[in-house]
């Protein structure tokens, strides 16, 4: 016979019929089970490649590898570096007087 689940007194536990009973035992033994499986679970869930001897290709999508979590500079993100004017627009180019080069007996 089974003892009585935590929270039932003993007359309680001897009035409920034996049908019963089976079940409640059935289903602590599964709640034990469970339990100590979903304690296995949140275990898992916390390893990485990180604090264990697994490979980083078994992290799953959840976890970054340490290179994506290094700051990037600027332009590393696609940023280009901003346009200047056309450099010979920026220079003074000297106008020349527009004389003629020929003698003057030439001229007309």
């Amino acid at each position: 016979m089974l003892p009585p689940p935590a929270g039932i007194s003993e007359s309680d536990w001897e009035a409920t019929p034996p049908t019963v009973r089976a079940l409640v035992g059935q289903l602590i033994t599964q709640l034990e089970s469970l339990s100590a499986r979903v304690t296995q679970l949140e275990e898992q869930m916390g390893r990485s490649s990180r604090n264990s001897s697994k490979p980083p290709s078994s992290d799953g999508s959840g976890y970054r590898c340490a290179e994506a979590l290094r700051a990037t500079s600027p332009q590393a993100r696609g940023r280009a570096k901003p346009l200047v004017a056309n450099a010979l627009a920026r220079r003074a180019i000297p106008v020349q007087a527009a004389t003629c080069s020929l003698p003057s007996s030439a001229r007309t």
